[in-house]
């Protein structure tokens, strides 16, 4: 899949959020992190801690699908790892169709419902169940219930 004309530029004028898909692509095709298209980091304020991130001082990235959240949970000093915070409300998620990366992704659900997707094979997680999946496996994600989903979920490299 790539980004069409139209949509690059719809992008570029502010009239279109890109896709979490979208976002790795351009990433990919520029040779840098996706963090560097969010702007996640500009020296808009004081330095951050190299080794702490306080939860009142998380970031968050909004996902192009509506009613997903997710906030950094670690810091933004280089490293394999990234923590994030993503927070699904009910009937939201992904979107249809999956998405692969390079990588390995873990996490925990901490409240309500997670329907993660794996190679098409549906697994419904609840609170306190975990995962871990490498990332070249297309995948996808939604809550289904009536709650808020939160997820503590973990991906090396970072995405952000």
């Amino acid at each position: 899949m790539e980004v069409s004309v139209g949509n690059l530029s719809e992008i570029e004028r502010g009239l279109s959020v890109p896709s979490i898909r979208t976002l790795c692509l351009l990433s990919k095709a520029l040779d840098i992190g996706a963090g560097w298209l969010l702007d996640l980091h500009a020296e808009n304020g004081p330095p951050g801690d190299l080794y702490v991130v306080r939860a009142s001082a998380r970031q968050s990235i909004v996902y192009s699908k509506a009613g997903v959240v997710k906030r950094l949970a670690s810091p933004l000093s280089p490293g394999q790892l990234q923590m994030l915070v993503v927070e699904i409300e009910p009937g939201a998620g992904s979107g249809e169709s999956g998405y692969s990366h390079a990588g390995e992704e873990c996490g925990i659900v901490q409240e309500g419902i997670l329907n993660l997707w794996i190679e098409g094979e549906r697994h419904t997680l609840s609170q306190g169940d975990s995962f871990r999946f490498v990332s070249t496996k297309i995948h996808r994600f939604e809550n289904p219930g009536n709650v808020l989903t939160r997820v503590i979920w973990i991906t090396s490299p970072p995405l952000y």
